[in-house]
């Protein structure tokens, strides 16, 4: 559970043992989700007056959902991209270019929606039907990119700068944003006037009511380029997130190594997904900033002066690679690692990994007060030492291969609430 105060109304979050959000409360909002096995959402309620729930095929692909006596079915192109939504007699439709970005959106009212896109991947235009002028006229919204960020949005009425600093945006034209620690909009100020009023969001990025018109198009994960393409659908580079399915609409183009279609694993109030093809944990980023990998471990990098042949005397490995029994009395790595094995500043370690469970004993204290209140920032500091010893000894050959089961075993148990344990044997650990 986690809570935080917004303008004086608390919000709080709960989860399933998988970190996964299972709801949402505030004063007068009630938001719940449940999950299958695999990570698809079964049912959503975001204050509506039923819960949507959904059914999906085994490719993961969205099949049907039901809201109330309202059923919507889907379809989906053959490389995984959602082709059609049907409820009722009302049908909207999305193509896609040769490299799966969506290009057109026809309305049940025929009314199309057309995007563009560069060599680079990125959306250069979008183009809508203006209903308000008679005849209807095409509005086309033009996109200058500094690399990956927004630099100018060129639309029918205005020019709009959009400034970034480190990485984060932070005004669009005559508006500054102020965002909340996600990076979501919160209010917008104009020069010389008062804040604007309070922008509410449910967690997957969907507008309650009208409290808040925003006029900038970064709204949901806004100082990241969430780009507001309509209620249910926003642009985030590589792909396009409904925000009211909770799920991107393509396949993600780094697929088998990322999840299909699931957004930022079903964590949408602690990890974002700026560039469309993996998330990342916001909670994580904070604390590599104050304790940046490596930070603790005294050995001079790619140095593991200990013989390996030492090492089996004091391992007690599990006995399956996928099982953590770090947290048992029986398991134990080295001088150090391990519940029976605490070590102090005097403790000799065997390489890289036993020197960071010295460090992390070092740092939690021997007393149950201290320990406790340095468990957090202990383990974020843990988590981030033994990727550096991941990294050094377990991406390329040889491999240290003792030492790294040991370092996958003990990141099951320490490193899931900072962004999951280690990867396969070889591949690096970001």
């Amino acid at each position: 559970m986690i809570t935080r105060n917004l303008d004086g109304n608390p919000i709080t979050w709960t989860y399933d043992d998988l970190y996964r959000l299972t709801g949402q409360q505030k004063a007068g909002q009630v938001c719940t989700y449940t999950l299958d096995g695999v990570g698809n959402l079964k049912t959503m309620w975001e204050g509506g007056s039923f819960p949507r729930t959904f059914t999906f095929n085994a490719a993961d692909r969205l099949v049907t959902m039901v809201e109330g006596a309202d059923l919507t079915t889907y379809t989906w192109t053959g490389y995984g991209a959602l082709e059609s939504e049907v409820t009722g007699n009302q049908t909207t439709g999305y193509a896609y270019n040769g490299q799966d970005q969506l290009a057109v959106v026809t309305e049940p009212s025929g009314d199309k929606t057309t995007y563009s896109f560069d060599g680079d991947g990125l959306r250069r235009s979008a183009a809508t039907t203006n209903q308000n002028e008679d005849p209807p006229t095409l509005d086309v919204t033009t996109m200058v990119w500094d690399g990956s960020d927004y630099l100018l949005l060129h639309g029918p009425t205005q020019n709009r700068v959009v400034l970034t600093l480190e990485g984060e945006i932070v005004s669009c034209g005559s508006k500054d944003l102020l965002t909340d620690p996600l990076g979501s909009l919160v209010k917008e100020i104009s020069a010389g006037a008062s804040l604007g009023s309070l922008i509410e969001m449910y967690p997957y990025g969907t507008l309650i009511g009208t409290r808040g018109k925003p006029s900038t198009p970064f709204v949901y994960i806004a100082a990241y380029g969430y780009y507001y393409d309509s209620i249910d659908r926003d642009y985030v580079r590589a792909r396009e997130l409904y925000k009211k399915l909770g799920r991107w609409m393509q396949t993600d183009p780094l697929w088998p190594e990322e999840r299909t279609f699931g957004y930022a694993g079903q964590k949408p109030v602690i990890e974002i997904d700026p560039s469309g093809l993996a998330s990342q944990d916001r909670v994580k980023e904070y604390f590599d900033k104050l304790f940046p990998p490596g930070e603790g471990i005294p050995l001079p990098p790619g140095i593991n002066p200990w013989p390996r042949e030492s090492i089996p005397k004091r391992w007690s490995p599990s006995p399956f690679w996928t099982d953590s029994w770090c947290g048992l009395p029986a398991w134990g790595y080295g001088e150090c690692c391990g519940v029976a094995r605490k070590c102090g500043s005097s403790s000799k370690t065997y390489n890289c990994t036993d020197e960071a469970c010295k460090q992390h004993d070092i740092c939690v204290g021997a007393s149950v007060t201290g320990g406790a209140s340095n468990w957090i920032p202990c383990n974020r500091r843990f988590c981030n030492d033994i990727k550096y010893c991941w990294n050094k000894h377990c991406t390329k050959q040889p491999f240290d291969w003792r030492q790294c089961q040991a370092i996958h075993e003990i990141s099951l148990g320490y490193c899931n609430s900072f962004g999951g344990p280690s990867p396969g044997l070889g591949a690096p650990w970001r």
